[in-house]
């Protein structure tokens, strides 16, 4: 049976970090970088077949996961041989015996580079590095390190990175409404002076009002829009923009 993982986010910062860039020589010492600190319980008692489904619903979900790099311990890849072997056929290789092999880390790896191919989906970023480290003395924290143009949209792609990777260790594979949350934050991100409604939406993407009120809904509840406060709203249509928060 699948134990889906209990995440909590510790802290998040955001700003130049210098000492990234000797952690990670493709990172710029001026970048701009997200640092989070999560904790991580998770006690499936077979993390590497685990790691290996997420790692096949992302492949479904999104091919682009197969041109991604790794530079750590091979254990730890995503997509390991570049979606040549295991992952790619249906099973990641279990580790060695005596080899170490830490679930959580896999997984807070894995959660780097959702966030990096989310985050490129949107900003249309060309080349983005992170760093994924355990902390020494404090089992089960670990740090994120990701470069990111925008904090909002960083802070997004993060909180859907979180819930995709969590849910598809239980089998739940990202889809459709993944696909319209990026999709319309891609929309606010290129215009984020823009106010948009489920109705204006829904006709400019040729979709229901429902389904762009989802996707607006969704960016909503991770903190990327807000809505507009109107001292009087006789439309009664939700209005939303890029928060400046």
């Amino acid at each position: 049976m699948a134990i889906q993982p209990d995440i909590k986010i510790v802290k998040i910062e955001y700003g130049a970090f210098p000492p990234a860039s000797r952690l990670n020589h493709k990172i710029a010492a001026d970048s701009l970088l997200l640092r989070a600190t999560l904790d991580i319980r998770w006690d499936d008692p077979d993390p590497a077949s685990a790691v290996a489904r997420c790692e096949r619903a992302l492949l479904a979900f999104s091919p682009s996961f197969r041109r991604h790099q790794c530079r750590g311990p091979e254990a730890y890849h995503v997509v390991p041989g570049n979606g040549r072997n295991s992952a790619a056929a249906g099973g990641r290789e279990h580790p060695r015996p005596g080899q170490p092999f830490d679930g959580a880390l896999a997984l807070m790896h894995l959660i780097e580079h959702v966030m990096i191919d989310f985050q490129c989906t949107v900003t249309d970023q060309k080349r983005c590095s992170g760093i994924t480290a355990a902390h020494r003395g404090a089992r089960g924290r670990y740090d994120l390190i990701v470069e990111s143009p925008d904090y909002g949209i960083a802070r997004c792609c993060l909180a859907l990175a979180l819930s995709s990777v969590s849910a598809a260790t239980d089998g739940s594979f990202p889809g459709a409404l993944e696909r319209d949350i990026l999709h319309v934050a891609r929309a606010a991100y290129t215009r984020p002076w823009r106010s948009l409604t489920a109705p204006d939406l829904a006709r400019e993407l040729g979709w229901t009002e429902t389904r762009a009120g989802r996707a607006l809904g969704a960016l909503r509840d991770v903190g990327y829009l807000s809505e507009r406060p109107y001292t009087v709203n006789i439309s009664g249509l939700s209005d939303f923009r890029v928060s400046t928060s």
